[in-house]
């Protein structure tokens, strides 16, 4: 039990390193997603959560919606963040990574599942 507290203590303090100034995303663009956001625009693509998934609309046509894509990602999907040309999905259980095609659309990556708590009384 001691060495499993030692490596979290030591996770904790590695993961607190002093190098998160380096994080600069590019929000030049129109839309800027982040904490509760349930859709974004990067370039000429607004992305759109729904409970399981994101929808894909190309809006280059004067504003136009035209449908692209509806990709599966996971269930409890629940805010959208751009970063560069990629796209970051959080959900109650993991954060989502998805990029894009050489045709322009989205495309899954990979996914991060992170810790989850639960509070009983």
């Amino acid at each position: 039990m001691r060495r499993l507290t030692t490596l979290l203590v030591l996770m904790l303090l590695l993961a607190c390193e002093n190098d998160s100034n380096d994080f600069v995303p590019d929000l030049s663009g129109t839309g800027t997603g982040g904490s509760l956001a349930k859709f974004t625009i990067i370039g000429d693509h607004l992305l759109v959560l729904n409970d399981a998934q994101v929808r894909q609309y190309d809006i280059s046509n004067n504003g136009i919606l035209s449908f692209r894509k509806s990709l599966f990602v996971g269930s409890d999907l629940e805010t959208i963040f751009p970063y560069g040309s990629n796209v970051l999905i959080g959900s109650t259980s993991a954060v989502h990574f998805l990029g894009f095609d050489a045709d322009g659309l989205i495309t899954y990556i990979s996914m991060y599942d992170h810790l989850t708590a639960c509070c009983s009384q």
